[in-house]
């Protein structure tokens, strides 16, 4: 924990001649709708850090790929439980790093796991908080927080 605490909390990279912002995200946050809450995405993509074409946040369950007026959006998924789907989920993002525009490939894996191996674990840690909830997440893919 202390050496998760010690990370940068957003960081940045340029693929294909675009600047995309990289953070993580919770299962509550409104990027994961999506919708035309211009205020909300501007935020996303205009910061004091300057302007972004594309946003990548984490842990929002939910994955997906989407590209906006600002730029792309993107939704890594979650490992274990994407709302409906428990399966592991990640992002594979391919493209040369540089600032010259060009090609761009976004990837959503989703892959099996042992969930009742995972069901297991959790149900050995009485200090897990809602562990019932997990557990039932991981099992379900039924989020119930």
């Amino acid at each position: 924990m202390r050496w998760l605490n010690t990370l940068p909390r957003e960081a940045e990279i340029t693929l294909g001649g675009v600047r995309f912002r990289l953070f993580h995200g919770r299962p509550v946050t409104p990027l994961m709708q999506v919708n035309d809450d211009k205020e909300l995405l501007g935020r996303a993509f205009h910061t004091e850090k300057g302007d972004f074409r594309g946003v990548i946040f984490a842990d929002s369950h939910r994955p997906f790929v989407r590209s906006l007026h600002d730029g792309y959006i993107i939704n890594t998924g979650s490992v274990g439980n994407s709302l409906g789907v428990n399966r592991a989920h990640a992002l594979l993002v391919e493209g040369e790093k540089t600032d010259v525009p060009g090609p761009l490939q976004f990837t959503i894996l989703s892959v099996p796991y042992d969930n009742q191996a995972a069901a297991d674990l959790a149900l050995e840690d009485d200090r897990l908080p809602h562990r019932d909830a997990y557990v039932r997440e991981i099992l379900t893919g039924v989020y119930s927080r």
